[in-house]
C-alpha cells in the first residue's frame, strides 16, 4: 500500500499537448521572422500610392478606411478611388501569397528532411519517428504528415487537442502519417 504513494512519477517518451504547442510557438516565431519582410512588400502594394510611405502609414490608412467605411473588402464604385484595389494588386497579393506558403513548406520539410525536428522540437529536445518503426520517417510520410497538418487546424485545432487522450501523444497528423514525435536523448 506504501510502495504507491512512493512511485515516482516516469517520465513519458513523448512530449506533451503543451511542450508541443510550446514547440509550436517557436516554430511560428522563426517563421513570422523570415516571412516579415514579404508581409513589407505585400503591405506597400496592397494600401501604398507614394512608395514613400511606411508600412506604420499604411496602417493607418487602413484604419482610417475601416472605419470610414466598414466595408474594406468590397471595391469601391469610384474608380479613382485611393483604396480600390487593382488585377495587379490583386495577383500580387495572390502570388505573395504562394510565395509565402512555398517558403514555409520548404522551411518545414527542409529540417524534417535533414534533422527530423524544427528548431521548436529542437528546443523541447524532441524528433519525428515512424510510428510503427521507432525510426527515421520516409520522405512519403513526412509529406503526408504536413499536407495533413490542415485537417488537424480545422476546425479549431481540434486535430491537436486528442495528443493528450493516446498512450504515444499523437495528433491526428501523426495518425494519419504514422508518425509519432518522441524524446531523443542529447
Amino acid at each position: 500500500m506504501l510502495g504507491i504513494f512512493n512511485k515516482k512519477k516516469e517520465k513519458s517518451s513523448t512530449p506533451t499537448l503543451t511542450s508541443r504547442l510550446f514547440s509550436g510557438v517557436i516554430d511560428c516565431t522563426v517563421i513570422l521572422f523570415f516571412l516579415f519582410p514579404l508581409q513589407g512588400i505585400y503591405s506597400n502594394e496592397f494600401m501604398n500610392r507614394d512608395k514613400g510611405a511606411t508600412i506604420f502609414q499604411n496602417f493607418d490608412q487602413l484604419r482610417e478606411l475601416v472605419t470610414k467605411n466598414n466595408q474594406f473588402t468590397e471595391k469601391h464604385d469610384n474608380a479613382e478611388s485611393e483604396f480600390a484595389i487593382t488585377d495587379k494588386q490583386t495577383l500580387v497579393i495572390i502570388a505573395l501569397q504562394i510565395i509565402q506558403l512555398a517558403a514555409l513548406s520548404i522551411y518545414v520539410l527542409f529540417f524534417w528532411f535533414k534533422y527530423q525536428a524544427t528548431p521548436g522540437k529542437f528546443l523541447i529536445s524532441a524528433k519525428i519517428v515512424s510510428a510503427s518503426t521507432n525510426q527515421i520517417p520516409s520522405r512519403k510520410q513526412l509529406i503526408i504528415r504536413y499536407l495533413s497538418y490542415a485537417l488537424s487546424a480545422l476546425p479549431f485545432f481540434v486535430g491537436f487537442f486528442i495528443i493528450p487522450f493516446n498512450k504515444e501523444h499523437r495528433a491526428l497528423h501523426d495518425f494519419i502519417s504514422n508518425t509519432k514525435v518522441v524524446y531523443y536523448k542529447k
